[in-house]
């Protein structure tokens, strides 16, 4: 039986440091001081007997017990709070329209299956999807197209609040054949000769890689096509025109369907794109994209702790 002491407002403040990752960030959510959200957590984690959270690198890890507290009291308090809303509005049903932004790629395999979930569980919401890079859902946050979008590395307006919620994984690969064509040993391959396909014509991705991985800056690439879409990049390197970079869970797919693909670089050293949720300060969402908006972090969450 959960201690009376523990308190719905703690729980929701830990929701809010858990999803912010920080205390600074959390603090501005909720319209309290940073010492007053640390007070109530460390009265929760007094409560509990349990440590919620480890600092790593001036950043916020939950723990495994807090996860688990997290993918279950969220649900519920979500629910408990959208019950007490709508009693409070007058509502007995969620429903409206929701507009979202997203990455094509991450939209397409991760959140529209929890938007089609979410759709058949709630019947009287419609959404509008806009798809593409950061800077479009930034200008879209702007001028009130979008309620929140999932962004990726990018800065954003000042009036955009954004926090991470998800980290993909980035591999440069290439296509067996056309490493065979350049190099008798892939080992000694000079990637900075190779040909490269990327989603942009600066090859932005490509060369936070080479920064990330092999630690150079200002790489001259010589870039055969670019393409704003990750499959057609897939095709095109599986096609052997070059290398391209790919998230962890396309490449899976892509060589269990049995594409031979190499991928480059010291495999203990991860490159990691972020994925953020990002909304503007002063635009009020409805009820049916805050709880929306609960539930997509609460299925990326689960999913990030499966992979």
């Amino acid at each position: 039986m959960l201690s009376s002491q523990v308190n719905l407002n703690q729980l929701r403040i830990f929701i809010t440091v858990f999803e912010c990752r920080n205390m600074t960030q959390a603090a501005r959510e909720l319209g309290l001081t940073q010492s007053g959200v640390s007070q109530h957590m460390k009265a929760l984690e007094e409560t509990l007997k349990l440590k919620l959270f480890d600092r790593v690198t001036q950043k916020l890890v939950p723990t495994a017990q807090a996860n688990v507290l997290y993918e279950n009291c969220s649900r519920y308090l979500s629910s408990l709070e959208d019950v007490i809303g709508k009693l409070q509005a007058g509502e007995d049903k969620v429903l409206g329209n929701v507009s979202i932004g997203m990455p094509i790629e991450f939209g397409n395999n991760l959140l529209t299956p929890l938007l089609a979930k979410f759709c058949h569980d709630n019947s009287m919401v419609n959404l509008s999807l806009q798809m593409g890079f950061a800077d479009e859902m930034n200008d879209g946050l702007l001028n009130g197209e979008l309620d929140f979008a999932f962004v990726d590395t990018y800065h954003l307006d000042k009036r955009i609040e954004a926090f991470k919620v998800f980290d993909e994984t980035l591999h440069l690969v290439a296509s067996k054949p056309y490493c065979l064509e350049h190099s008798d040993s892939i080992e000694k391959m000079q990637l900075e000769d190779l040909d490269f396909v990327c989603y942009q014509a600066n090859a932005s991705v490509i060369k936070m890689w080479f920064k990330q991985k092999l630690s150079k800056t200002n790489v001259d690439l010589k870039v055969r096509a670019h393409v704003r879409d990750v499959q057609a990049v897939a095709r095109l390197v599986c096609s052997g025109l070059g290398c391209g970079v790919l998230p962890g869970y396309l490449l899976s797919q892509l060589k269990s369907a049995g594409h031979e693909l190499i991928s480059f670089g010291d495999p203990k050293v991860e490159v990691h794109n972020s994925i953020s949720v990002a909304y503007l300060k002063e635009k009020s969402l409805n009820h049916a994209a805050r709880t929306l908006k609960h539930f997509l972090l609460a299925g990326l969450n689960a999913h990030q702790t499966l992979s």
